[in-house]
């Protein structure tokens, strides 16, 4: 009985660490950092887009950003590379995950097994453009608000640079999931 309590214990304890500082309010972090994160943001965004951005803001007080490739309107995969507001917010959730769950290692292990499994960790510089057409998806990005809902719009688009971008983080992340989808899609055609 003592070990069903224990472990049910460290059930709600890790339940709580993934399901606490799940979001960002963009006002808990400076202006400073904020406006480091969208210049990030950008500067990747044109790498992503091979110099050549259709779209490429970012707002510091927000941090909302929108970036699209000229070539084709299509959105690259931020969110598979570092230097980009979706990596930097991911990161700011595992740091709050840390420092919420000191002296309690299952909470912070799985801290860091979301953080692996969430946050990009492609280097936008080691990007290389391929010849590969796909399609991609056009997504405008909103940062949660402090209320914690996160907002946001996509529209199907034909893609080659961005797609591939996105390909290519799949590929580098060495994601089965994507191959299970190719497959199933496939499989299904038949």
């Amino acid at each position: 009985m003592l070990a069903k309590s224990l472990a049910v214990a460290l059930f709600v304890s890790v339940v709580a660490a993934q399901s606490s500082n799940d979001t960002i309010n963009p006002s808990s972090i400076t202006l400073t950092l904020r406006n480091q994160w969208c210049q990030g943001q950008q500067n990747t965004c044109g790498t992503l887009c091979s110099g050549d951005p259709g779209t490429n803001n970012c707002d510091p007080d927000t941090l909302t950003y929108n970036c699209t490739c000229a070539a084709n309107n299509s959105a690259p995969g931020l969110q598979y590379y570092t230097q980009t507001i979706p990596t930097f917010e991911c990161e700011q959730i595992f740091q709050n995950c840390i420092n919420s769950n000191v002296g309690d290692a299952a909470a912070q292990a799985l801290c860091n097994t979301n953080e692996k499994a969430n946050c990009g960790h492609l280097d936008p510089d080691n990007f290389t453009e391929t010849a590969a057409t796909t399609s991609s998806a056009s997504m405008t990005a909103t940062s949660t608000s402090s209320s914690g809902a996160a907002t946001g719009s996509s529209t199907g688009t034909s893609s080659s640079k961005a797609g591939a971008a996105t390909l290519a983080a799949m590929r580098n992340l060495g994601t089965g999931a994507f191959a299970v989808g190719v497959g199933a899609a496939f499989g299904y055609m038949l």
